[in-house]
């Protein structure tokens, strides 16, 4: 599978113009950008300190990691609001797991993982970043993701500069499903790529205590109860 960087056709649609920006939260798990039509994108850090002030930021440098994930957030801000989306609970309202036994996680999301435990679903957890012992060796992602019928991605592969990579070795017949906050809600970003399914959040306009909670350095449990999850099904 050819994949390639989806930053270029995202600069395309929505380039990145820091005179729309009204208000910018830079926490230590996230980042949240407010625009002047109080549309709220965020994008997680994964602990690295984002120093650029968006506000300066004219051009970015998509090999700077900090730029991608103010892009990410600016991106979010602009698209996530502005379609119809699919509301549900989480993604097991919307996918049916139950008959899939090669499903693989690439990213721990612990309240979906114990989901998947409980409904004796079987599942394989890689991180790319952290081990445990209940992670699967991170060796045998390759040939696990050839092998996957499903695959739930996190949205940080996007900017983290794995997801080409991650990408690359999945199956010809393995669905993807891209998972988190961070997730750009526009298909046609990745047009050619088996994904299935966009599953993010969409916050209320002008939201400020969203803002506030990602300044004071909480992550996804503290601000998601002000979210709502929304999944875009590929056409």
């Amino acid at each position: 599978m050819i994949v390639s960087d989806p930053f270029p056709s995202m600069a395309a649609q929505y380039p990145y113009d820091p005179g729309r920006i009204l208000a910018v939260a830079r926490g230590l798990a996230y980042v949240a950008i407010m625009l002047d039509d109080g549309h709220i994108g965020v994008c997680a850090t994964l602990g690295h300190q984002v120093e650029t002030d968006p506000l300066t930021l004219r051009t970015p440098d998509y090999s700077r990691l900090e730029h991608r994930i103010l892009c990410c957030a600016y991106f979010n801000a602009s698209h996530n609001s502005h379609q119809h989306f699919e509301s549900s609970g989480d993604i097991f309202e919307v996918v049916d797991f139950s008959g899939t036994s090669r499903t693989v996680m690439v990213g721990d999301f612990q309240p979906l993982v114990a989901r998947f435990r409980a409904e004796k679903i079987p599942l394989k957890v890689y991180d790319l970043k952290e081990t445990s012992d209940e992670r699967a060796p991170i060796e045998e992602m390759p040939d696990a993701l050839a092998k996957a019928e499903r695959v739930i991605m996190t949205s940080t592969t996007i900017f983290n500069g794995t997801f080409t990579e991650v990408l690359s070795q999945i199956g010809a017949s393995g669905e993807i499903f891209l998972l988190g906050p961070s997730t750009p809600l526009a298909i046609d970003l990745f047009g050619g790529m088996p994904i299935k399914r966009l599953c993010g959040m969409v916050f209320e306009p002008f939201d400020f205590n969203v803002l506030n909670l990602i300044a004071a350095g909480h992550g996804t449990r503290s601000f998601s109860p002000l979210a709502n999850k929304v999944s875009l099904k590929a056409k």
